[in-house]
């Protein structure tokens, strides 16, 4: 289903070249990941199919990311995709997991913003311009993909479906990471798992 949901995002119709696949059953974070501030954690219980990746917590502003610890060559095009699922309510309605495509050369950024309830929301942003769509209702897991094709064209899809599209982005050199914000709570459990980090360049 993961792939049959990636060829679907896939509007430039370009076959790509899977450069990381993550599904979170092995040792984590290991070598391909880079983590900072509140560290995620394995859950061997739930995921797409299990395990999966979550926040036990996310203590304050300065939050936690994991950063995919290779950079992405996105000039000829680029694909990003995760997996995630709400499976409850969230200390406050800050709390939030992000989906962040960060280009390291330029002033270009793209985020998914996953507010669970009671903000109930996911915000979709490229180059600071904000769709806001509401959380699918259930807790079942969605797809989340990120593409950029080779003329600069990005745009965000939401199970298949093109929910924005900005462009051109000038950044070659693309970080990947998830990170999750907290704020004005004691440490709380994010309920939010992630899953399938997919990621495909152009050769």
């Amino acid at each position: 289903m993961l792939a049959t949901a990636l060829v679907a995002a896939c509007s430039s119709g370009t076959v790509n070249t899977v450069v990381f696949d993550e599904g979170f059953g092995g040792t984590f974070p290991g070598s391909g990941w880079q983590v900072a501030g509140a560290a995620p954690a394995i859950d061997t219980t739930a995921g797409n199919p299990a395990p999966s990746l979550t926040w036990p917590m996310c203590l304050g502003s300065s939050g936690g990311l994991a950063r995919v610890a290779t950079l992405f060559d996105g000039a000829g095009g680029l694909l990003a995709a995760v997996d995630f699922a709400v499976t409850g309510s969230a200390a406050t309605a800050t709390t939030n997991v992000d989906f962040h495509a960060i280009g390291l050369d330029g002033a270009d950024d793209a985020a998914a913003v996953i507010f669970p309830p009671p903000t109930n929301r996911v915000t979709f942003e490229i180059d600071g311009q904000p769709v806001n769509v509401p959380l699918p209702a259930d807790h079942l897991f969605h797809q989340l993909v990120l593409e950029m094709d080779g003329s600069g064209l990005a745009s965000w899809f939401a199970d298949g479906a093109v929910v924005m599209s900005v462009g051109p982005v000038s950044t070659a050199n693309w970080g990947i990471q998830l990170e999750c914000a907290e704020v004005g709570t004691a440490g709380a459990p994010i309920p939010v798992l992630l899953d399938n980090v997919h990621i495909e360049a152009v050769p």
